[in-house]
């Protein structure tokens, strides 16, 4: 697979409706064996609760360069156990699933894949002037 930027995050970009550095946005680490990413996928209940490895986990630290990536500080997330990840969904976190916008799903990070076993994980995001995506 490779990387997808949601339709409805383009849409909602394009609309002014989402904001990278003032907006809540979750990483969540997925198994790709329970999840098959579609671009028409909307909101966090579009990824099936067996695919979700671990809790989510804020991003800290966000801001966008002056070519339009979107940054962020590494992510810890504390003891992550579970099947193997191959992939991560960045996602605006309105507080309710059902409307959580999905952003981003991305299975080309230099972490990924790995098998957690109970201890943390750092993800460490490509910082660069391209960011961990543009739009």
């Amino acid at each position: 697979m490779a990387n997808v930027l949601y339709d409805g995050a383009r849409v909602a970009y394009a609309r002014g409706v989402l904001n990278w550095e003032v907006d809540a946005v979750n990483v969540q680490l997925i198994d790709v064996n329970n999840y098959s990413v579609a671009a028409g996928h909307e909101f966090l209940t579009s990824i099936p609760a067996n695919a979700r490895v671990g809790a989510p986990v804020a991003l800290q630290g966000k801001s966008v360069s002056v070519t339009g990536g979107h940054l962020a500080a590494a992510t810890y997330m504390p003891n992550v156990s579970g099947p193997e990840v191959r992939a991560v969904v960045l996602y605006y976190n309105s507080g309710v699933e059902s409307s959580s916008r999905l952003l981003v799903y991305l299975d080309t990070m230099v972490n990924l894949p790995f098998t957690p076993s109970g201890i943390p994980v750092f993800l460490n995001w490509n910082n660069n002037s391209s960011g961990i995506f543009r739009l």
